[in-house]
């Protein structure tokens, strides 16, 4: 079970606390109905630290629809940005015009979170799988477009078509994906033939819908598109190809690859990235490759790993060194930490010992575990 933080303004003196509290070890410190005395107690506790069942919220708060513009946290915006695509999806679908305002508005948002928190970001790409595979994985594919997109130096204007391509590449196949996402067996000759035409159609549907710029446009026609020739759907090489539509390519097969699908697991991040790095040239050129990995760094956040000390522990923020930051989950014997425990695993006590696949069973609050609340 998630636990929460208890603030400063969700409990008070003279009334019962409407939830059992816990410490940061996850022990019970005090039952639901007990009485704060005074305020020296009450601050005592708060700063203390008082955590609550994640769960205990519904039944004795009432908490306000989450949108993504919400600013309580990344993970809370992204979640309403996540849930906003769908509707974007049906609008193109049915022929509505307009979209392009509501995807450029998701996209800059989106890209403002990736500036004010790229790690948490990068993170999200490889832990935030909860929806659906075509509602998440599109805007996995923009957050990359973001990072990376700015360390290969373009400008945020610039970015955003970009990322709004990342967005809505797929819209004309999102219920073939829903199939491949559980399938199997090779594909039929019909699905290939819908794979193939997929980037034209979609393009179709958004000019249908209003959209008319032509960088986001292009990147859609040429992102399956490969630098040796063999990709589709015009047989297009090398430097016929734009850089957006690559970037985009390169997005969206790394988020493919590190999203577990119904019959395989994920590849843990080294894995993909290390098959990036031996194919250089295989779905972008050369340098945007090696500036992707690089960007990524050794220990891209997200990574679950296991420390030397015994504890199990997500990276959260890549560092200079070769060492990165991680938050602790889990003690060595297997027990939850109610609290995630920040770690320098530049401090030999906190080295990394192995990357770990994460427990499904495990349900983590990512808010809390970058330290969000």
């Amino acid at each position: 079970m998630e636990s929460l933080r208890v603030k400063p303004d969700e409990i008070a003196v003279g009334k019962g606390l409407p939830w059992p509290m816990y410490d940061n070890e996850g022990r019970l410190l005090l039952e639901k109905g007990t009485v704060i005395a005074n305020q020296g107690q009450l601050e005592a506790l708060i700063s203390r630290g008082l955590y609550r069942q994640h769960g205990d919220a519904a039944n004795s708060v009432e908490e306000k629809p989450q949108s993504f513009e919400d600013e309580s946290s990344p993970f809370v915006i992204l979640d309403g940005i996540i849930n906003y695509l769908p509707k974007i999806f049906s609008q193109v679908r049915e022929g509505k015009k307009g979209i392009e305002e509501s995807v450029i508005r998701l996209c800059k948002k989106l890209h403002d979170i990736c500036l004010d928190e790229p790690d948490a970001m990068l993170g999200a790409v490889h832990v935030i799988n909860k929806y659906k595979y075509t509602e998440y994985h599109p805007v996995h594919i923009g957050i990359l477009v973001s990072i990376v997109g700015k360390r290969l130096g373009y400008a945020d204007d610039d970015l955003i078509p970009v990322m709004a391509a990342g967005l809505t590449a797929n819209i004309s196949m999102v219920e073939l994906q829903e199939i491949l996402f559980k399938q199997e067996e090779s594909l039929t000759p019909e699905q290939k033939k819908e794979i193939n035409e997929h980037p034209a159609n979609t393009v179709s549907m958004l000019v249908k819908a209003g959209v008319y710029n032509a960088k986001w446009l292009e990147a859609i026609m040429q992102h399956h598109e490969r630098p040796c020739g063999d990709g589709y759907p015009n047989d297009m090489k090398g430097d016929a190809i734009s850089k957006e539509a690559q970037l985009v390519s390169i997005a969206d097969r790394y988020s493919a690859m590190v999203s577990t699908r119904e019959y395989r697991v994920a590849k843990c991040s080294n894995e993909a990235l290390k098959e990036f790095f031996m194919n250089k040239n295989d779905h972008c050129n050369e340098e945007m490759t090696l500036l992707f990995i690089k960007e990524l760094g050794i220990w891209p956040p997200g990574t679950v790993v296991e420390l030397i000390n015994g504890e199990t522990a997500m990276v959260i923020k890549r560092s200079n060194s070769m060492w990165p930051i991680v938050s602790s989950i889990s003690g060595p014997k297997g027990s939850v930490y109610a609290h995630p425990l920040r770690r320098d695993c530049n401090y030999e006590e906190y080295r990394i010992k192995s990357i770990k696949v994460l427990d499904a069973s495990m349900k983590l609050n990512y808010s809390m575990i970058w330290e969000f609340c």
